[in-house]
């Protein structure tokens, strides 16, 4: 008796701006045929860029996809210094600067406490080290 098992969707490499990241620090963007696009998030990619990405899977309503390629890199794009990104999945956001890396993870924890009725009297400058 064979067995009947869901076919793997062949993705065609797509083209996108980004518009923002989600607070886990994956690009997102609308994408796919006309008149029905997607909401797609792409690791390794940061807002403003023009990048070619890859979906590889699917989470809920989310497409997830891969850069393959930056056509137009953001200000804030650096080359990640550790020989493992991009395999190992531990450092989402490798490739921007460590100072709006910071700014980024601080807007949320912000945001975050607002969501719950919190607004601090007082920020403090974030620690480097």
């Amino acid at each position: 008796m064979k067995r009947r098992g869901r076919r793997k969707k062949k993705w065609s490499p797509e083209r996108a701006v980004v518009g923002s990241l989600d607070r886990r620090g994956r690009a997102v963007v609308e994408a796919g045929p006309e008149g029905r696009p997607r909401e797609v998030r792409v690791d390794g990619a940061l807002a403003g860029e023009d990048v070619e990405f890859l979906r590889a899977d699917r989470e809920g309503q989310l497409d997830i996809a891969r850069t393959r390629e930056v056509f137009t890199p953001a200000a804030d794009r650096v080359e990640a210094r550790c020989p493992h990104y991009g395999v190992c999945g531990g450092c989402s956001l490798m490739h921007m600067e460590p100072g709006a890396q910071v700014a980024f993870k601080q807007g949320i924890l912000l945001a975050d406490f607002e969501a719950h009725g919190v607004r601090p009297e007082r920020i403090f400058p974030p620690l480097f080290g």
